[in-house]
């Protein structure tokens, strides 16, 4: 964890915008404190219209994603985001 928040931190000085796109509730908010204690702004999808959709309101330095989503192919969602914000990293 601690080279991935150097990186990301080195891209910018204000706090780290992560979305993170889990679908399993008690997954998403156990990762969720574990990033917002490392100190990164952290917004929750639980899923990938939903993330779309949340990267259309707020730019994040990176995506930490589930393989497996309800509703649209990780595959998919990983291309369009890196098509449409390709400043983001992406995790999975």
């Amino acid at each position: 964890m601690t080279q991935l928040k150097a990186a990301v931190r080195s891209e910018s000085t204000h706090k780290p915008h992560v979305l993170l796109v889990e679908d399993e509730v008690s997954i998403a908010k156990r990762l969720e404190m574990l990033l917002d204690e490392e100190g990164y702004d952290v917004d929750l999808a639980d899923t990938g219209q939903s993330a779309l959709n949340k990267f259309k309101l707020k730019d994040f330095n990176l995506m930490v994603a589930d393989l497996r989503l309800p509703d649209i192919d990780y595959m998919d969602m990983i291309q369009r985001v890196r098509d449409s914000w390709p400043e983001t990293r992406v995790v999975s």
